[in-house]
């Protein structure tokens, strides 16, 4: 009698535990759905209930086609979680990212690698982003990327060197060489310049196999923050331990990082000019602080993903771009070698900056294919809520605009699916349509993001991307590939999931983003023009 009541009482506990649970959800869903502030705003019904619709897209690196895809259906201003508005426009986009009625949301704690050490990216506090932004300034000042520069032609030299190499490895100097794939490669060199810029050594990921796989690591790292990011509360219910992806790679990553860390704090801070030489012994004027121990890790993590990850991807994408559209490559190769007499001369300064096409390419690959597509979210603060595009938005709703669907608004961009680097050019007989585009296309252009929290490294990947493609371009004329590998990279005809659009460089986002290919073959121009050299 005993035992039967005793079973009795746990089925009783066990079912009312559920029907507590069933009533929490509904009750939680009843509100979403009728009583939150975003409640009156059309998105895919699952997102308006559950952070969960957003995370499993992280998953599957392709939320920025789930955001289009609700935009092309319910419009600019779409829900895509139970607290998160996503506007697609450029006011929206300037409003958002420049006032200050705004801040940097709680989903960017669940980046953090270190509880409560922020870097200045995460930085949520407008306080103390501003004093590590301080510090962090100096080091990407213009006069200290000049500095720099050496050293980054340097790892980019050794690039073309392999390119070259590669291409003698045939008889005949005309002869096409094997394809390579472009996003490794390019990932290489771009993580050899951040590890000279960081640290001040290389990790010599163009000439040696040893620390290759911090590409596979990086990925791994930045498909666990990016679900974060998406869903925080799965790590506050220790999600991370049961996650198994890369996590072999993301440890032997972070053990690489904080060694080098710890060997550059043991050298004297002038010993390279590199990020550290500046902020080892730097201290706001105002507080007097440094730099932790756990900060300098941090920073130099966020260096090595976001520096590598923007260079290389906008690289790729230049790549996969120039090889479809041979009428805006051959402009470019007639540019760079009549501006150049000798790759010698390319470096940053008034010849390169005057190849205005060379510049309006690499926008273009970086609006077509950003390198971060989703939407920065921002968590308006201002007691009253603010105005976006004329609607009122409530405090402590979480905001942004995503950058794959603003760089392909229609009513900002004409024909957005193509690559068209000339939208970027001012043109002798320019209407006063014609310059209004223009200014509205400015406005929309955000692939480093606005306002205070711009991407510090900018000038410096903007250096490094355009001295790599006129070097290639200099000595190179590449094409792609017959057969199978000449398709990676681009979309698929025919494909439901929106990568159908053959001639768009595809990425898998998950916060920065991923991606395979173009495989191209490479020539050398001629033989006296390389021995020249």
């Amino acid at each position: 009698m005993f035992s039967t009541n005793r079973i009795a009482n746990t089925w009783l506990c066990v079912v009312l535990l559920v029907g507590a649970v069933i009533l929490r959800g509904l009750f939680v869903a009843s509100y979403r759905l009728m009583f939150h502030p975003l409640s009156k705003y059309p998105g895919p019904w699952l997102a308006k209930i559950s952070d969960g619709y957003s995370a499993w897209y992280s998953i599957k690196v392709d939320l920025h086609l789930r955001i289009e895809e609700a935009h092309a259906k319910y419009g600019p201003m779409v829900r895509i979680g139970p607290n998160k508005l996503i506007v697609n426009s450029a006011t929206a986009l300037q409003e958002i990212y420049r006032k200050d009625d705004v801040r940097k949301a709680q989903n960017y704690e669940a980046m953090l690698s270190i509880p409560g050490v922020f870097n200045t990216h995460t930085c949520i506090d407008k306080t103390l982003h501003r004093r590590k932004r301080k510090v962090v300034n100096q080091a990407f000042s213009d006069s200290s990327i000049r500095a720099f520069e050496p050293t980054m032609i340097k790892n980019i030299d050794i690039f073309i060197d392999q390119l070259v190499r590669h291409c003698q490895c045939h008889q005949n100097l005309d002869e096409w060489s094997e394809p390579l794939d472009m996003s490794t490669v390019t990932q290489r060199l771009a993580l050899d310049v951040m590890g000279e810029f960081g640290f001040g050594r290389t990790f010599d990921m163009q000439t040696s196999d040893t620390n290759r796989f911090l590409i596979d690591a990086i990925r791994a790292t930045s498909r666990v923050v990016g679900l974060f990011y998406q869903y925080p509360r799965l790590k506050k219910l220790g999600v991370e331990e049961w996650l198994k992806t890369g996590i072999w790679t993301r440890s032997k990553f972070g053990e690489l990082v904080k060694g080098m860390v710890q060997k550059r704090l043991s050298e004297e801070a002038d010993a390279s000019h590199d990020l550290f030489s500046f902020i080892i012994n730097a201290k706001d004027p105002e507080t007097g602080q440094g730099f932790t121990l756990e900060e300098l890790w941090c920073e130099s993590r966020l260096f090595i993903i976001a520096g590598s990850d923007t260079s290389s991807t906008a690289m790729a994408a230049a790549f996969f771009y120039l090889s479809r559209n041979p009428e805006c490559k051959k402009k470019l190769h007639t540019l760079i070698r009549e501006t150049f007499s000798n790759a010698e001369e390319i470096r940053t300064g008034p010849k390169l900056a005057s190849c205005g096409y060379l510049r309006a390419c690499i926008d273009e690959a970086m609006r077509m294919s950003p390198p971060i597509t989703g939407a920065l979210l921002r968590e308006v603060v201002s007691e009253g809520g603010m105005v976006i595009d004329g609607e009122h938005v409530s405090a402590g709703v979480n905001v942004g605009t995503s950058l794959y669907s603003i760089h392909h608004n229609n009513s900002v961009f004409d024909n957005p699916w193509k690559y068209d680097p000339n939208r970027w050019m001012g043109l002798e007989s320019e209407s006063e349509a014609f310059v209004n585009r223009q200014r509205m296309q400015r406005l929309a252009f955000n692939p480093f993001s606005l306002g205070s929290r711009t991407c510090v490294a900018q000038t410096m990947a903007y250096a490094e991307i355009t001295i790599t493609l006129a070097k290639i371009l200099w000595y190179f004329d590449f094409r792609i590939p017959g057969g199978p590998l000449g398709q990676i990279g681009a979309g698929g005809e025919g494909d439901r999931t929106g990568r159908h659009r053959t001639q768009e460089f595809q990425l898998r986002e998950h916060l920065t983003s991923h991606h395979e290919g173009p495989y191209l073959e490479f020539s050398l121009r001629s033989r006296d023009s390389v021995m020249s050299q």
